[in-house]
């Protein structure tokens, strides 16, 4: 389960510069999928701590998941302000 997500994260960065700007519904819409995909994938996250816990990394796992929530949130919240500032133009 970690590997995959590693996996995941990694073909996800290839992305990481790529810039869209939103109209304000599709910032609505993409904010929902974000809660959606958080709320379904709870019960995975729960068990890639239960398996860190197993190996004794569960800290450390929750340590990288919080700073990668904070940073991912930081540049979610950047390009909507930056978008916002696009559509008052």
């Amino acid at each position: 389960m970690m590997v995959e997500l590693c996996i995941a994260k990694k073909r996800l960065r290839k992305y990481e510069h790529t810039e869209a700007s939103l109209d304000v519904d599709q910032s609505d819409q993409m904010a929902e999928v974000v809660d959606i995909i958080n709320d379904k994938s709870s019960d995975t996250l729960s068990k890639i701590f239960e398996e860190a816990e197993s190996q004794g990394k569960c800290t450390e796992v929750k340590e990288i998941w919080e700073n990668d929530l904070r940073a991912d949130r930081k540049e979610f919240d950047k390009d909507q302000e930056k978008n916002s500032k696009i559509m008052c133009i």
